[in-house]
């Protein structure tokens, strides 16, 4: 018996560390690639005591800047990468969250209401990735993906986002694949399944 609950606990303690492995310092060479490929402004956000920060971003390579910050929170109602980690949390907590939230009136593509913005999260919890598509700033559209850990559960989500007046929201979808290819290489690191990437 005291060998079973030793094997357990070292177990425990093995998930604890690779939990605490900093999602940011694995993800960033990722990001950095996907920039590379796609010209476009890459986030990396985490969900914090019901808020959703932006931890990492990689600015675009077009003038067009977006005002986004590194420990700013993002626009929960609308943001993408925010519907991803509320979508991935337990149905009475996406409700009883989604129940207290204000719903700012952004543009009209915001989500209006606690029906529709559970509506939403069902959707993208099926889908696996989601959209803001002028819900915040009417010229910005983003698409994201979950980065999940050995669990399955999300630990943080990446996105890339650009103004229509550099790609258009069709144009930008067509990046998916590769925001969930990325996503996904990020995600399997983070579980160790994965040597990490070469920095060099």
């Amino acid at each position: 018996m005291g060998w079973v609950s030793l094997g357990a606990r070292l177990f425990a303690l093995a998930q604890e560390a690779v939990e605490n492995l900093d999602v940011r310092d694995i993800a960033h060479p990722h990001l950095v690639e996907l920039n590379e490929k796609c010209g476009h402004t890459v986030h990396l956000a985490v969900h914090e005591e019901n808020e959703v920060l932006y931890i990492d971003k990689v600015e675009s390579r077009y003038p067009v800047r977006m005002y986004s910050r590194i420990g700013k929170p993002v626009a929960i109602t609308v943001a993408a990468v925010a519907k991803l980690l509320l979508a991935d949390l337990p149905e009475p907590e996406r409700r009883a969250l989604a129940e207290k939230l204000d719903y700012p009136h952004y543009t009209a593509r915001s989500t209006p209401h606690a029906t529709a913005f559970l509506a939403e999260l069902a959707a993208v919890r099926e889908q696996g990735w989601a959209t803001d598509l002028g819900g915040h700033e009417e010229s910005i559209n983003c698409v994201a993906a979950p980065i999940r850990g050995a669990d399955g559960r999300a630990v943080a989500a990446m996105s890339v986002s650009a103004p229509s007046v550099v790609v258009s929201a069709d144009e930008l979808l067509k990046l998916l694949p590769l925001v969930r290819r990325t996503a996904d290489a990020i995600s399997r690191e983070y579980s160790g399944k994965t040597p990490p990437k070469d920095t060099a």
